[in-house]
């Protein structure tokens, strides 16, 4: 609760799929409220791609105006101070700007944020495609702090979105890469996939029961209830290590198609042969704590995950919840922190995926349904 003369805040992560926002008392430090709504630019497509394209076919203004009209939906009635995070495509959306070059070589930042406006800070933007809302899960993780990166062993943050990021803090350096997973993890694209909302499935035991958001009648599965149900489908033979669905299991659960373990299958390869490529990359070789952000990661079952071969192996796990909009609460709580913040961009390597022969190679293999600890 709160009162019109409480000094208000608020912490806002743009995503591709859904808007949340997170309203302080800039004075105590206490969340006063919280929402979630879908990102309104869906209707333009899925993923950052087709709205790129459709930006680039004349209709920036309304992708821009959509956006904007829904993040004023989510602003306090009266405010001090808002942090705006986001990957960097939303974020220019958002402002307006062309995002064209943000998707043709070379893939440069003409805008890469990391200032104010008047009372409104948008967090530093890496590249394309690793936005303001890795920067901010980073800091959610305490990977990097006092200008260096904080991390004593090899560290993997990993937000298993649309658009994959994935850092690795190793050797006092944040390596960065993105990797174009698609929307099967979210729930679209999947035949019987949803959002994570009433009814959605969200996870799957051994013997197939099952549990429902809100526990309401099963309609679908969401992104959690998608990666137990393939883990599952493994677990039983009735999905081949190629990913040839071969049956169905005796049970009243919704059946997914072969289409659909198809958009699993390229998601899962994507990400995996993303985070093997920048481990290669930073020199890693044995992952101390793997990080998982987002509403995806933050739900997962770790076990299912590593099943599926989604994600490397490391002695620890922490889920992170959503890091992009954690992060921003705490700059927003503590603008003081902002300078150092900003220092992160002094120790950040960018690794474009598209010029790294090992990551094509990696997403052939990662293509089977071999768990990390299967691959040679």
């Amino acid at each position: 609760t709160y009162t019109p003369q409480d000094p208000l805040g608020a912490a806002i992560d743009v995503g591709t799929t859904t808007l949340a926002a997170y309203w302080y008392n800039l004075e105590t430090g206490t969340l006063v409220a919280q929402k979630a709504i879908p990102n309104p630019q869906r209707i333009f497509g899925a993923d950052v791609i087709s709205r790129i394209e459709k930006a680039g076919a004349g209709q920036l203004p309304q992708l821009s105006a959509c956006l904007r009209q829904a993040v004023l939906r989510l602003l306090p009635p009266h405010y001090e101070r808002l942090v705006i995070t986001g990957n960097t495509v939303m974020l220019y959306l958002l402002c307006g700007y062309d995002p064209a070059p943000l998707a043709m070589p070379p893939f440069s930042l003409d805008h890469a944020f990391g200032l104010r406006h008047d009372a409104v800070y948008f967090p530093p933007c890496f590249s394309a495609y690793i936005g303001a809302d890795i920067a901010t899960a980073i800091w959610a993780a305490g990977l990097f702090s006092g200008g260096q990166v904080t991390a004593e062993k090899p560290a993997l943050l990993l937000d298993a979105g649309t658009n994959g990021e994935i850092i690795v803090a190793a050797g006092g350096r944040l390596w960065g890469c993105s990797a174009a997973a698609g929307p099967a993890f979210e729930g679209s694209q999947i035949s019987r996939g949803m959002p994570s909302v009433p009814g959605a499935i969200c996870h799957v035991h051994a013997d197939f029961s099952y549990e429902t958001i809100a526990h309401a009648p099963a309609r679908g599965y969401c992104g959690s209830g998608i990666l137990d149900m393939t883990a599952r489908l493994l677990d039983c033979g009735a999905l081949d290590a190629q990913g040839l669905l071969t049956s169905w299991p005796n049970s009243d659960l919704p059946a997914l198609t072969q289409d659909d373990i198809r958009q699993i299958q390229l998601a899962k390869a994507a990400i995996a042969a993303g985070c093997e490529s920048l481990l290669h990359a930073a020199g890693v070789t044995q992952l101390d704590t793997l990080y998982l952000s987002g509403g995806f990661g933050s739900e997962l079952n770790v076990k299912s995950a590593q099943r599926i071969g989604l994600i490397p192996p490391a002695r620890r796990v922490v889920s992170l919840g959503n890091g992009a909009a954690y992060g921003a609460s705490l700059l927003l709580l503590h603008p003081e922190w902002l300078d150092d913040f900003c220092a992160m961009r002094s120790v950040f390597t960018v690794v474009e995926l598209g010029n790294d022969p090992r990551f094509a190679d990696a997403f052939i293999q990662h293509m089977t349904w071999e768990d990390y600890h299967g691959r040679k």
